[in-house]
């Protein structure tokens, strides 16, 4: 049934009262209570936006309230204990108050409600909810009841236990808000969903040696989080390698969040090794590695070449030894010298050729400066006899000593007897 209520304007505040006169005509509210609210205003449907309350028993906190939809229209629907059976209801539109008695005729200016009662019967849902996994969090509801009023609004906060956090809702919820609100318009399931969380311990040894970005930089990791781990040094060291819950040397790394874990960056210090050449630009050395600084403990091979017209002659420095390559630990800065001497060569010619040999002592290709060289003139045919020395070298002695302070030639100069000479002059011709 329909009630129509035509209200009048009290002063600036319009305020709609039961007449004391009709007591009779109270009410029984039914539970629960629905009210369908027409607005007018100046006989005009008012449209949305218009706020409708209803007050019991002349109390000053609404018991229930919505606001109009487009036609002008409100549902109001709320609970009616035992103890408000009898009690006087008001409804309030936008600052104007009514009370619902049938049939009352209250003329006023400019403003109308129509109350429209349903009896039907009230309508309840349930709400189950499940945290997945189980144990992993709580899920609390307000209002927490067994069963819902049709399209009453529950709000679920989901909480999680330590070592996990909230993910998501599924099934009749849905986002990752760990608040979300349910409208009741049938029976609803809705899982909060949790996922595990590990912690990252990270360490630099010696402390002070250097730091490690972490990306990303959490307190705690979702399950099977990839974390990408960079080691920076400080000045003075270089990274050397990870240790604990990553290996390697190479200064980044990723680590997936599966368990706590823990991860140590190692540094060790860095050292300079400086090369020089003596004389400069009679040689080369090269370094493997070859690098600009080393870490702490590196051995590098240092190997000498040298120029035309030289010869690796010795190591000085931080190294030593007359082998052209060398190995330096770099347990500190270090500075090596690769020397580097000249070298000469001796010529030899025979003259007559064929008529003897010159030995030297010793025979090389080449000869450091300031070698003695010991050359031996021996004729090799009958009736020839060693003269004389030549060039860089000079006497009738066939054995002599030349000292090598420049590339040298020296020739050794057989002749033949006297006796030979009559032999082949004058008796072979008979």
């Amino acid at each position: 049934m329909s009630r129509l209520w035509k209200l009048t304007a009290v002063l600036a505040v319009m305020i709609l009262t039961l007449l004391a006169a009709v007591p009779a005509l109270a009410t029984v509210l039914p539970t629960p209570a629905i009210y369908l609210c027409t607005v007018y205003e100046e006989g005009n449907l008012v449209g949305a936006g218009k706020t409708v309350e209803a007050f019991m028993g002349g109390g000053s906190t609404a018991v229930a309230s919505a606001t109009t939809d487009g036609a002008g229209k409100a549902l109001i629907s709320f609970s009616v204990q035992d103890t408000d059976l009898g009690k006087e209801l008001t409804f309030k539109v936008d600052g104007f108050d009514a009370d619902e008695t049938p049939d009352v005729d209250i003329s006023i200016e400019g403003l109308s409600v129509t109350l429209d009662y349903s009896p039907a019967a009230a309508v309840y849902y349930t709400l189950t909810v499940t945290p997945n996994p189980a144990g992993a969090g709580t899920v609390a509801k307000d209002p927490d009841l067994a069963e819902y009023l049709e399209n009453e609004v529950v709000t679920l906060t989901a909480s999680p236990n330590a070592g996990y956090i909230f993910k998501n809702w599924s099934e009749d919820a849905s986002g990752t808000n760990p608040t979300v609100q349910v409208t009741m318009d049938g029976n609803k399931t809705v899982t909060a969903n949790f996922e595990q969380v590990f912690t990252l311990d990270i360490f630099v040894n010696p402390s002070g040696a250097g730091t490690i970005t972490v990306n990303p930089t959490l307190a705690e990791y979702p399950e099977d989080t990839v974390v990408t781990l960079t080691a920076n040094p400080n000045a003075g060291y270089g990274f050397k390698n990870w240790s604990g819950d990553a290996s390697g040397s190479n200064p980044t790394v990723q680590i997936t969040m599966d368990a706590d874990k823990s991860v140590t960056a190692n540094f060790v210090p860095v050292y300079t090794l400086a090369v020089t050449i003596s004389p400069s630009g009679k040689g080369t050395v090269a370094k493997n590695p070859d690098l600009a600084e080393y870490l702490e403990g590196t051995s590098v091979t240092l190997y000498a070449t040298a120029i035309s017209g030289y010869r690796f002659k010795n190591w000085s420095g931080d190294a030593s030894g007359t082998n052209p390559t060398v190995q330096v630990t770099m347990n500190a800065n270090k500075s090596v010298t690769a020397n580097f001497e000249p070298v000469y060569t001796l010529t030899i010619t025979v003259s007559p050729s064929g008529k003897g040999t010159v030995t030297k002592n010793p025979n090389l290709a080449e000869y450091a400066p300031g070698t003695e060289v010991t050359l031996t003139a021996t004729p090799t045919v009958a009736g020839w006899r060693f003269s004389h020395w030549s060039g860089a070298a000079s006497g009738t002695n066939p054995t002599i000593t030349v000292t090598m302070d420049a590339n040298k030639s020296v020739t050794a100069y057989f002749e033949q007897t006297f006796a030979a000479w009559l032999y082949d002059k004058f008796v072979k011709c008979l």
